[in-house]
């Protein structure tokens, strides 16, 4: 027989998170007790078990079976990988899907990447890296949402249910599409991409200080994640500060990045976010008149439904940072991971 570990079998081990009464785990516990049967060999995998069993006398004498242990040596698409929760849960989502929350963790990449010049390094996650930062938030049962989500919920004044969490990226790096997407997708996590409308399909020219300019995603990959689940916003046009442009200036850009993303993607766009997370009372009164519903800043803080506005703070999230600082950036003041 061939069966898959399951979670709620075990949660300290690797299962799929699948709603179902047992797995492999209580299947071979059960047969491998029935009078009549004696296990002869097992194959046991992280993700599954194959079991060999034959029929005895009741006074045969116990014999060892013989086990051999594998790795799983092909490559899981995302359809099946999303429902997997790697080296056991604290939470499943099921679990902790009644919870209710006014306030959630935004967290803000810009790269994915192995190759980022050390001057960058901050703002550069590597990819092992974020797969780990996916498999814990996994792992504490937290689920995607969007800033559409959150302005909904702010509109019907509901809190939100369960662990959501908002997984933003600036800037629209091709590596955001090429190297972090594939991990979310694997992980059941989709991301929130805020794009430099002007700048589609060349490169990050605001790095050209400190290093090569990495290159961003063109229109065609950009529509090709929003088929596939991912969500996008503004970061207005040209990436300038809006700080640092004049109010025509910055109402030209923030409707102008608006309308291209409603052009390519056939769909409402609620969300922008700061370039720099630099944000005066004038951006505040800009998103409202160019028809935005939400704004982001930075300012490492939990967001707050129930503060809703252009300044929803965002949590940076380090290139420097082990998975222990990562995990203490999902702490809230009263020290709940949450």
């Amino acid at each position: 027989m061939a069966n898959h570990f399951l979670l709620r079998d075990d949660k300290s081990s690797t299962g799929f998170d699948w709603d179902q009464a047992y797995g492999a785990k209580v299947v071979y516990d059960h047969f491998s007790k029935a009078p009549g049967l004696r296990v002869v060999k097992s194959l046991v995998t992280s993700l599954y078990r194959i079991d060999v069993f034959e029929r005895v006398e009741a006074d045969a004498p116990v014999v060892a079976a013989e086990v051999r242990h594998a790795g799983i040596d092909c490559e899981l698409h995302h359809s099946l990988s999303r429902y997997i929760v790697w080296n056991g849960a604290v939470a499943r989502r099921r679990e902790v899907e009644n919870e209710l929350t006014w306030e959630l963790p935004v967290l803000t990449y810009h790269r994915v990447a192995e190759d980022c010049d050390p001057s960058l390094r901050q703002w550069c996650v590597r990819p092992d890296a974020f797969e780990k930062q996916m498999r814990l938030l996994r792992s504490h049962g937290f689920h995607a949402v969007t800033s559409a989500t959150l302005a909904e919920a702010r509109r019907k004044s509901r809190p939100l249910p369960g662990r959501p969490i908002l997984i933003t990226f600036d800037d629209g790096y091709l590596d955001t599409a090429t190297t972090a997407w594939p991990i979310l997708q694997s992980s059941d996590f989709f991301p929130e991409i805020f794009i430099v409308t002007d700048l589609v399909g060349t490169d990050a020219s605001w790095d050209a200080a400190l290093a090569k300019p990495a290159a961003l995603m063109d229109w065609d990959m950009i529509r090709k994640l929003h088929c596939e689940g991912a969500s996008f916003g503004s970061h207005l046009a040209t990436h300038t500060p809006a700080t640092f442009l004049t109010s025509k200036d910055l109402l030209d850009e923030a409707l102008r990045s608006r309308l291209a993303l409603v052009q390519n993607l056939r769909t409402r766009v609620h969300s922008i976010a700061a370039p720099y997370g630099l944000i005066d009372e004038r951006f505040v009164q800009v998103c409202r008149l160019a028809g935005y519903d939400i704004g982001f800043s930075c300012n490492n803080q939990f967001a707050d439904t129930r503060s809703f506005g252009f300044n929803m703070p965002r949590i940076e999230v380090n290139g420097h940072w082990d998975i222990g600082q990562f995990a203490c950036s999902l702490k809230r003041s009263d020290g709940r991971t949450r």
